[in-house]
Formats: structure tokens, C-alpha cells, sequence
């Protein structure tokens, strides 16, 4: 079945093609546990999902491909677990539990483009934040106070991880030229 577009999809009075979904909230809701085989996401989270996909207009939506950068991706980190301490303060565990493993998620997205016996120390670095954050994650099941108080200790400690992987950029994925070396593709040539 052809994968509907999401643009102005706020105006239909159905959704999805197999099962049609009667609201928009329920397709996304379905997609992600049924489609996806994910858990049940927190309630919130269907909503705001619900609400940027209603507000998708064909001029918000320009052609081309985002660029794929470090500080992109460690910059949706810190975003995440921001979203997790306001999560929090509104006592929204489930929603905080999210966003810190959305965080760990991306942190895995990172330590894949370091790849290679060079960066071994940047990936250990990466697996220490994320356990860090792994156990945010319990502290949210059992002493939401002290959640807090952990995203606040790991932040610092992005910061300065940013800094380190940042200068080991160049010998990493993020790199067009090693990215095309080690998928096999010839490298870019160099702009005049």
C-alpha cells in the first residue's frame, strides 16, 4: 500500500488506508504500536505528535534532505532532555521516561558514525552518558525528585563531550569523505 502523505492530512475525515483510523490521534496511536510493534507511547506524546502533524503545510516543508551533523545531533539531545526536566516539573514521568530514551537513542545514533579502532575512546564516552542516562531512567520509576537532578549532572558532561567529539569529527561518519570511504563510494572531489 502507498505510505500516505502527511501534509495537510489534518483535514481528512479518515486516516490510513488498510485500517482507516477515525481520527488522526488514533492512526498515529495504531502506526506506532501496530505498524511499528513500539509500546504504547505516553499520552502526551500522541498529542503532540497529533498536533505537528495537523499543522504541516507543503510551504513549511521544502525539498531537500536535512543535513546530518554532530552538533544537529548532539543539539536534539539537549533539546530531549530539556523537554524531560519541563516534563517533570508538570509530575509527567511517563512522558520525562520517553524523552530521556529518545536521548539515549540519538546518543546511539551518534556512536555509530564514530566508528573504527581510533574512536573506541568517543564511543566509551557516548556509552557512559547513556548510561547515565539509563539510570535517569530508573530513578524516574522510583524517585521522579531525583530524575531531575541527574538530567542536570548529565548535561555538564554533554557539554564537555560535545567539545572532545567535535575535534574527532573529522575522522568520523559526519565526514562526507569517510562516510563515502567506508560505504565503498569514491569521495567527493574537492569544490573549486
Amino acid at each position: 500500500l502507498p505510505i500516505p502523505d502527511l501534509v495537510g492530512i489534518g483535514k481528512n475525515t479518515t486516516f490510513g488506508t488498510a485500517a482507516p483510523a477515525p481520527s488522526l490521534h488514533a492512526f498515529i496511536e495504531n502506526a506506532i504500536i501496530d505498524e511499528f510493534q513500539g509500546a504504547p507511547p505516553p499520552a502526551a506524546i500522541v498529542a503532540g505528535l497529533t498536533f505537528y502533524v495537523q499543522q504541516l503545510k507543503r510551504a513549511d516543508c521544502p525539498g531537500g534532505a536535512d543535513a546530518i551533523t554532530l552538533t544537529r545531533d548532539t543539539t536534539r539531545v539537549r533539546e530531549m532532555l530539556f523537554l524531560a526536566r519541563v516534563a517533570l516539573k508538570k509530575d509527567d514521568a511517563s512522558t520525562a521516561d520517553f524523552l530521556v530514551l529518545s536521548a539515549q537513542n540519538k546518543l546511539g545514533h551518534i556512536h555509530e558514525r564514530f566508528a573504527g579502532e581510533s574512536l573506541a575512546e568517543a564511543r566509551a564516552d557516548l556509552i557512559s552518558v547513556s548510561r547515565n542516562l539509563a539510570a535517569t531512567r530508573t530513578a524516574l520509576r522510583n524517585a521522579p525528585e531525583a530524575a531531575g537532578k541527574n538530567i542536570d549532572a548529565v548535561l555538564p558532561t554533554l557539554d564537555a563531550l560535545q567539545e572532545s567529539l567535535a575535534q574527532q569529527e573529522v575522522f568520523s561518519l559526519y565526514n562526507k569523505g569517510q562516510l563515502a570511504k567506508a560505504a565503498g563510494l569514491a569521495p567527493e572531489a574537492p569544490a573549486p
